[in-house]
């Protein structure tokens, strides 16, 4: 599972029919579960290819359908188990616009002056907010235009604008 990324845990069965309850991590729903996308499912003893076939946002929470399941046992096989997919089946995104993982463990610098590095991004309801790792305490910065000096993904590293108060 090297290369592929976890994005969703199976929770449980829904049904006799093989579809079982999701917790999706992805704003990217709608690409991941599209019928026909290939992803795996790791459980504590296997790695299971399967094949989207249908995908539901209920009240009652989400159920995937995969090709590979098609009773209540194989639904069952599943739960507690990581779905994965394939990133390199992501969609590019617009300018200035970058995927979490592109930016975890970025070196931060204002100036230059290395400050940290990226250890989590956090979505809170007000804006992404980068958690750097320093010397000592961790800071949260947020993760907006008015901050950030630069972003060179090829890093990757983060460049911040010096502000007072500033870490």
């Amino acid at each position: 599972m090297s290369d592929w990324m976890p994005f969703a845990r199976v929770l449980k069965p829904h049904g006799v029919k093989g579809a079982f309850k999701v917790r999706t991590d992805s704003d990217f729903k709608d690409q991941r579960y599209t019928p026909g996308t290939i992803l795996k499912i790791e459980t504590a003893t296997t790695v299971t290819p399967v094949t989207v076939e249908k995908y539901d946002d209920l009240s009652a929470g989400e159920v995937l359908k995969v090709k590979e399941s098609n009773d209540r046992d194989q639904a069952f096989s599943f739960r507690g188990g990581t779905l994965y997919f394939d990133p390199s089946t992501r969609d590019d995104l617009e300018e200035d616009a970058y995927y979490f993982d592109q930016l975890e463990g970025a070196k931060v610098y204002v100036k230059d002056t290395l400050v940290g590095h990226v250890k989590a991004l956090h979505d809170y309801p007000q804006g992404t907010m980068l958690r750097i790792e320093r010397a000592g305490k961790d800071a949260l910065v947020p993760f907006l235009k008015v901050f950030i000096e630069k972003v060179d993904i090829t890093g990757p590293t983060i460049y911040l604008k010096e502000w007072e108060g500033l870490l």
